[in-house]
């Protein structure tokens, strides 16, 4: 015999796409509160009507928007398209956990502290990780890095000079690195 029944306590608007005959909300969260919420909150603005239909309108209330995202490089060039994913004057309010991936050659490693800070002052909190980013080894790397005529030196550079081998070259540098510590 109810006419309405409001509910809370579940983050998102139930029910989904609600009808005149609705009888039961939920609803939802007015702001986002964590990196697992990636709506932008919302409420409801409900009309209980004498004939005791309902209208329905859902509200997006949120300010702060959650991001769990991540990225692939493979150059220098692709820190400006990642960059241009989050314009400064649209991610003032975004707390943003971004994991990248790819190779890079050192040069763009050289570019990452530039990249984070451009990205620390654009955003409201950031939370890289960049663990998945990986050295595109040269010859000059190798060169620079290991005896030349040593057996680091032989093997890296036998696997540089094929570039189907990457992977390769990248998996015996990773381990001799590791030797090396």
């Amino acid at each position: 015999g109810l006419d309405l029944w409001l509910l809370g306590h579940i983050h998102l608007q139930f029910p989904q796409k609600p009808g005149n005959a609705s009888r039961i909300f939920f609803s939802g969260t007015h702001e986002p509160d964590g990196m697992d919420c990636a709506h932008e909150g919302k409420s409801w603005l409900l009309t209980l009507r004498p004939d005791k239909t309902v209208d329905a309108v859902s509200l997006s209330t949120g300010a702060f928007r959650f991001r769990i995202e991540e990225g692939e490089i493979r150059s220098a060039l692709d820190f400006a398209s990642v960059l241009a994913r989050y314009p400064a004057q649209d991610s003032r309010n975004m707390l943003l956990s971004l994991r990248l991936v790819g190779s890079l050659p050192r040069e763009g490693f050289e570019q990452l502290p530039a990249f984070d800070a451009e990205l620390k002052s654009r955003l409201l909190h950031f939370e890289p990780d960049y663990s998945g980013l990986k050295l595109t080894l040269t010859k000059a790397d190798i060169d620079r890095e290991f005896p030349e005529g040593g057996f680091a030196h032989r093997l890296l550079s036998s696997l540089a000079a094929e570039e189907a081998d990457r992977d390769a070259l990248q998996a015996a540098y990773e381990l001799l690195e590791e030797f090396r510590r």
